[in-house]
């Protein structure tokens, strides 16, 4: 007798989740979208996070709870993803919201939508009590302001990502490079599919002092290990030379309209757009103009009459 799989497998590999992991838990069992079960990988946590994931799965939640088994984050990740046997996956952190209609919403999208391969959506930020204190910079929500988006930043909040898993384990699954495995993955998985973001909100992110973007922040290695990874996955996949575009991520390269000019006709290859809609979107010219040097004045007014004429 075949055993029944839910769609969605949300995995959520956390240590030391305690105070926010039982609101965490409670934002799931909200859900309007109830097939899915939960894979939480506990990671050796020294408060009672062990006790709260055993009291609501499987007991209010579906799923398994893994534990005796300590592993770094981007390690975990990988492992829940070869553990779960669901169609999609669903990222949660142990000290974020899920919306309540999040799941119901991205299943739709990726059933309806063959060709994507990951769907987020819009964040809003909390502090360490709940209360809201702003909401992230409006996330792309086409598959080319994704790729524009990319050429300087994540272009997806990765705790509110649902991917196909099939997708992940074609282009080899998480890798380890905490703290970028959600851009490293982003990055591999755009040759093999479509990904957007949702226009409504679908997480709610705690900011705190302890969580995993504030601790690599903090230690001064977030942003390097950001354009480390964008220097190795942006040149293969819109084939353009490594080198040029390492320049470009040093705002040292002369004329950077010209090679920016190459990487829009690759996001317009991958994308089915023109390279003219590439180059005037608002997505675009914000990551060209991060990109350019100081005293780049050519190509900054390039940008200029593209953004006003066309």
């Amino acid at each position: 007798m075949k055993t029944y799989t839910p769609k969605v497998g949300v995995i959520i590999p956390v240590k030391n989740g305690m105070p926010w992991l039982t609101a965490t838990l409670s934002s799931l069992e909200q859900q309007t979208f109830k097939d899915f079960e939960v894979l939480a990988w506990e990671n050796g946590s020294t408060d009672n996070t062990l006790d709260v994931l055993q009291e609501w799965i499987p007991g209010r939640l579906k799923g398994r709870v893994i534990s005796g088994e300590p592993l770094p984050y981007d390690k975990s990740l990988a492992r829940l993803v070869e553990c779960a046997s669901c169609e999609y996956v669903a990222r949660l952190d142990a000290d974020d919201l899920a919306v309540f209609d999040r799941f119901e919403k991205q299943v739709r999208y990726l059933d309806e939508h063959p060709d994507t391969v990951a769907v987020g959506g819009q964040t809003e930020f909390m502090d360490e009590n709940g209360a809201f204190i702003g909401k992230m910079h409006c996330l792309p929500c086409s598959f080319d302001g994704v790729l524009s988006t990319m050429l300087y930043q994540c272009p997806l909040a990765h705790p509110g990502i649902m991917f196909r898993r099939a997708a992940m384990l074609k282009v080899g699954n998480y890798r380890e490079c905490q703290p970028v495995e959600d851009l490293d993955l982003l990055l591999r998985l755009a040759s093999v599919g479509k990904m957007i973001n949702l226009p409504e909100v679908v997480l709610k992110y705690r900011i705190h002092p302890g969580s995993v973007t504030a601790t690599a922040k903090k230690a001064g290695t977030h942003l390097h290990r950001v354009f480390e990874c964008l220097g190795k996955g942006i040149p293969e996949l819109l084939s353009i030379d490594p080198s040029i575009y390492r320049r470009l991520l040093e705002k040292k390269q002369p004329l950077a309209i010209l090679p920016l000019y190459s990487t829009a006709r690759g996001i317009a290859r991958l994308s089915g757009v023109s390279v003219m809609h590439v180059l005037k979107s608002t997505e675009f010219l914000y990551s060209a103009r991060c990109l350019t040097g100081r005293r780049d004045y050519f190509s900054k007014a390039m940008f200029r009459i593209i953004e006003l004429f066309f």
